[in-house]
């Protein structure tokens, strides 16, 4: 579902846990909504799982893949591994923090 830009604009997003869900095509689409609700110099902080290969669970996503997908537009803070906590029987799995500053004007 994308984000409206009816309902403002802001200076933070923070999404823990829906980007690593998403499709390639829904990740285009999340990112456009981002683009709509966001600020230039605002800021847009994630937490999601890294890649995952076990076919259990969310799919994940490398830096590399949060780099293309935010680099154009955004300016890297930080990318830093991190641990997101899943279930007592799955324990922590690996994950990935990050920030990235929307580009224009104000930032």
């Amino acid at each position: 579902m994308p984000l409206a830009p009816e309902t403002g604009s802001f200076d933070t997003v923070l999404d823990c846990g829906l980007y690593h869900v998403l499709e390639d095509e829904e990740r285009r689409s999340y990112r456009r909504s981002v683009d709509l609700v966001l600020r230039p110099g605002g800021r847009f902080l994630m937490l999601g799982h890294a890649t995952n290969t076990s076919g259990r669970g969310p799919r994940g996503y490398s830096v590399d893949e949060l780099r293309a997908g935010f680099g154009d537009g955004y300016q890297e803070v930080f990318v830093r591994a991190a641990l997101f906590w899943a279930t007592p029987d799955r324990g922590n799995l690996p994950a990935w923090l990050s920030l990235f500053i929307r580009k224009g004007s104000g930032g």
